[in-house]
């Protein structure tokens, strides 16, 4: 077994950091779709402050649904790992 372990190593690191990139893409997804929404339907208006004031806004709720997602994610996928 510890003949095996140096090639096993870097195969099994390389697997477990597409399963990490797939946890964080399928987090972000949530926050995506609404910065997405707001650039696309609120970001409308005529004064520069209102539309940073939106932005910023927008910006730190996505912030706390990719926490929020993340941890649900990373615990149902640690349940089914």
């Amino acid at each position: 077994m510890k003949k095996l372990f140096p090639i096993l190593q870097p195969l099994i690191t390389t697997l477990f950091i597409f399963i990490a990139c797939s946890i964080y893409g399928l987090s972000l997804a949530p926050s995506i779709i609404l910065f997405t929404y707001v650039l696309n339907n609120v970001l409308i208006s005529d004064y520069i402050f209102l539309n940073a004031l939106y932005a910023g806004i927008a910006l730190s709720l996505c912030f706390f649904i990719f926490g929020i997602s993340l941890l649900f994610i990373v615990g149902i996928t640690f349940r089914f790992l």
